[in-house]
């Protein structure tokens, strides 16, 4: 999955040519930016991160990035716990 954001809303390219185009609107972020082990999830490098955010229909969606696209990958949200 490759995804980006526009204003509040991460825009997410699934599937195996990524051809689906599925629109997340997010409210908040509720976990910091921590690590997640390097063999958590592939493809992301070393040193993988993850956060959560919350979408508008309160459902919660889990992140992950590499380290070095961490601030960029976190949007227009600064993650924070709550």
């Amino acid at each position: 999955m490759l995804a980006l954001w526009v204003h509040n809303v991460l825009v997410a390219n699934m599937g195996l040519a990524l051809v689906r185009t599925v629109p997340y609107g997010v409210q908040r972020t509720i976990r910091s930016v921590a690590s997640l082990g390097a063999t958590a999830v592939k493809g992301l490098g070393h040193d993988p991160v993850w956060f959560v955010v919350v979408l508008d229909g309160g459902r919660e969606l889990e992140v992950a990035t590499a380290r070095e696209r961490a601030s960029v990958a976190v949007g227009p949200f600064e993650a924070s716990h709550t």
